[in-house]
């Protein structure tokens, strides 16, 4: 397994990989790899995590081959605690990090009361239990350093309550309330905070979910590189809720205004009517 303590030193390309560096959980697939693509070409050193080794593996000599950047690997499950502790000892020794991107996470199609309880709560460990710890380990270090950035990937389906989506909503309705409450306790200083609120992103989450993706018509869907793009773009600006996508900012916008009951409505026929969304247990 690779090292977690990055350091100063030359790439493998002779080039310095500079003093930014970023540590970026759930880095191999959809919004962490675009997120590991955007802040190499930004040339930031990398510090990414996942549960794959080989994955990560194969991402970091992509990376470095591409931007000449420092990159190490860590493995970590956020679902162990002995994980976790791992990636906030990463945080610790590794003065450089500025940066952290949690993009890890999960999501269980189907009806509450027949998807089984242990996979809940592995995604309540994942999107919610795990990212609370994290935040509050990152909020302490960064300020020791003088500030930092810290983006936790939420999900437009924070906003509302979505029949065969219950415990997703719940723990992403969560994150963001904390994020935004945390975020004003902190007004004022060099630490800026995200809540990340796409809408639908067509990665591999779909497919473990077992999730039929193509059902959706294809104007709903964005690129992982278009939603990290508007993201760094938002951080940037010190931007505490980041929706990215016009289109969807005005929907969720006008659904905001009609009754919940509607939205509810609505979503429980579009989910309750796919069958490869339901979990077969």
């Amino acid at each position: 397994m690779a090292s977690n303590v990055l350091d100063d030193k030359s790439t493998p390309h002779g080039k310095s990989s500079g003093l930014h560096g970023a540590l970026v959980l759930g880095a191999t697939g959809g919004l962490g790899k675009a997120y590991c693509q955007a802040l190499a070409s930004r040339h930031f050193h990398l510090l990414i995590s996942g549960r794959d080794e080989l994955a990560l593996n194969a991402l970091a000599t992509e990376l470095r081959d591409r931007y000449c950047v420092e990159v190490r690997t860590m493995v970590a499950d956020l679902c162990q605690a002995s994980d976790r502790d791992k990636v906030e000892s990463a945080l610790r020794e590794n003065a450089t990090l500025t940066w952290l991107v949690n993009a890890a996470g999960v999501a269980q199609w189907g009806a509450f009361m027949e998807l089984p309880e242990d996979r809940q709560q592995q995604m309540f460990q994942i999107n919610l239990l795990a990212p609370m710890q994290l935040l509050r380990f990152a909020i302490g270090e960064f300020r020791t350093r003088g500030g930092g950035t810290i983006i936790q990937v939420a999900s437009g389906a924070a906003f509302f309550s979505v029949p065969f989506l219950a415990g997703y909503c719940a723990t992403k309705g969560a994150i963001v309330q904390l994020l935004t409450s945390v975020g004003e306790e902190i007004r004022g200083e060099s630490i800026c905070l995200q809540a990340l609120c796409p809408g639908f992103v067509k990665t591999k989450m779909f497919l473990r979910a077992n999730a039929d993706a193509d059902r959706l018509p294809n104007w709903i869907w964005m690129t992982p590189e278009r939603v990290v793009r508007e993201s760094i773009r938002a951080a940037e600006r010190n931007r505490l809720v980041c929706i990215p996508g016009k289109r969807y900012r005005m929907m969720l916008f006008g659904m905001r205004w009609a009754p919940t009951w509607v939205a509810r409505r609505v979503a429980g026929k579009l989910f309750g009517n796919f069958p490869k969304y339901r979990v077969s247990i």
